[in-house]
């Protein structure tokens, strides 16, 4: 058991999953492609059944966990979908089997409502759309986004503290499995991003540095709150053990087994975290390094009233090393860096500027951003329709240089005017604001001391935050990631309902 987290929840599940696994090798081993691709789906189904029977809520478990393995199963295989199209039914199999066998009606949130707006504006845009391929394509991700966030709501929120831990150790292991293949890219120099000799930035599974970094940033904050939760326990349950140690070694036998499992969940987040954060260094993306800084400052914001002293003497250190540079006390090479820095984010007129290596990515972004937004002037109410912001892309292109799409426009923002409109950027702020407005009204209202469900309320919206400081410079909507940042929206759902419930008790 660690902390509230009873492992043997979990170990019967695994040993179905193992042999499930063991026999598809097997399978795969004595038998050809054919009988293999026959058979397969119906051993799938036959192993879903047999672990849903025991676990029901595993299969949003394997949704989760499926996230990252999306460039696997679709196009250049022999399967006929992605791994998380094969699994989504069998999470939404697991989630009403869970509402009938313990006789619950389903549940909703007022956040479905904007949800909802947003998806039906962007249903209304491809009205808009030259492909409606592209266009229901992106829906149907959108579709699964909101159902990942409706099964959440039935699996997670209104569950115990062992459930919600539960799910973010998911997150935690995901991160880790993602971090270790992205470190190991970037030590051996593996893959096309090579930044110097020998060394490359890491893009894990998911074939791009940003979306991987992207996918990372969603998993710390989670996994590296619940580190400092279970450090504050530790250091607790060692004081009340050598207490209680004073009675005896058999006496004190349950408050030494406490301590363990709380300091073997510490060091267990404690290392995931500090894997995942080396993974979103190795990416060398500047936008999840934003992003990271931008979570972080609001996890010490409101953390405590220390990491706000922190903060604060941070701050002043910052403002001293910039009177520092003005006065050219610091080396050149900070003060060029900055000024790099400063030179990303400055607008210009990308129709006039003179392309060269040192500003090209500058460039290059900028032109993304400037024809998002001449096809926002084109078609203000729905835009050009979900989806097809790569299919518009040359003819609203302003330079014939940058005519190529990177799959959008390098701003979310930008891209979700682009293509669904004024109407769609507003859905999606309502949408995005209505979460981060929960999540601080949990966080101002309550201190450390309210225990786990704040911890767990902070780390999601430290990974809210940096996924929409992120989403400046990205898009993060893609490869089905909507699951994972839906289960960040109803894990600060889960946790305001336990605090509420708590301080219902106690009143």
């Amino acid at each position: 058991m660690i902390g509230s987290f009873d492992l043997r929840a979990i170990r019967q599940p695994a040993i179905v999953a193992a042999a499930a696994a063991a026999f598809l090798f097997l399978l795969f081993v004595l038998a050809d492609g054919g009988l293999l691709l026959f058979l397969a789906p119906l051993l799938v189904a036959l192993s879903a059944g047999l672990l849903l029977a025991r676990v029901p809520w595993a299969g949003f478990a394997f949704l989760l966990l499926s996230v990252p393995f999306q460039r696997f199963g679709s196009e250049g295989t022999a399967l006929p979908a992605t791994l998380t199209q094969m699994v989504f039914p069998i999470a939404l199999a697991g989630t009403l089997l869970t509402l009938y066998a313990e006789r619950r009606t389903a549940r909703g949130h007022i956040i479905l409502l904007p949800y909802s707006v947003l998806v039906a504006v962007m249903v209304a845009s491809s009205i808009q759309a030259q492909s409606l391929g592209a266009a229901w394509s992106e829906i149907a991700r959108w579709f699964v986004a909101i159902a990942a966030f409706w099964m959440a709501l039935q699996l997670v929120a209104g569950r115990s503290d062992r459930r919600l831990v539960g799910f973010v150790a998911l997150l935690a292991a995901g991160g880790v499995f993602e971090a270790t293949i992205g470190v190991v890219q970037s030590v051996i120099g593996f893959g096309p991003f090579a930044v110097s000799s020998g060394v490359s930035r890491a893009f894990g599974t998911f074939g791009r540095p940003n979306s991987f970094a992207g996918y990372l940033e969603m998993t710390f904050f989670p996994t590296a709150a619940l580190a400092l939760w279970y450090a504050s326990e530790t250091i607790q349950r060692f004081r009340f053990y050598r207490i209680e140690r004073l009675r005896g070694f058999a006496e004190s036998q349950a408050a030494r087994r406490s301590l363990v499992s709380s300091a073997l969940a510490f060091a267990g987040f404690a290392a995931s975290g500090a894997i995942i954060l080396s993974g979103i260094t190795a990416s060398l993306s500047r936008g999840a390094l934003l992003g990271v800084a931008v979570g972080g400052l609001g996890v010490m914001l409101l953390l405590s009233p220390f990491s706000r002293f922190l903060v604060a003497i941070g701050g002043l250190a910052a403002v001293a090393l910039l009177l520092a540079g003005q006065a050219g006390l610091v080396p050149d090479s900070y003060r060029e860096r900055v000024a790099d820095s400063v030179d990303q984010i400055r607008p210009i007129d990308v129709r006039t500027v003179t392309v060269t290596d040192e500003n090209f990515a500058t460039v290059e972004r900028l032109a993304h951003w400037q024809t998002g937004i001449e096809m926002y002037r084109d078609n203000p109410a729905l835009g050009v329709g979900i989806g097809n912001f790569n299919t518009r892309v040359r003819e609203y292109s302003i330079r014939p240089d940058f005519r190529n799409s990177q799959g959008h426009a390098h701003n979310y923002y930008i891209h979700t005017l682009a293509e669904t409109g004024l109407l769609g950027l507003l859905a999606y702020l309502t949408l995005l604001g209505s979460v981060v407005i929960l999540a601080l009204r949990v966080l101002l209202m309550t201190t450390f001391a309210d225990g786990l469900p704040r911890m767990i309320v902070l780390g999601a919206f430290g990974s809210v935050v940096a996924v929409a400081t992120h989403n400046l410079v990205e898009d993060l909507h893609v490869l089905n990631l909507g699951i994972i940042i839906s289960l960040l929206w109803v894990l600060i759902i889960a946790g305001h309902e336990r605090l509420r419930a708590g301080q219902t008790t106690a009143s």
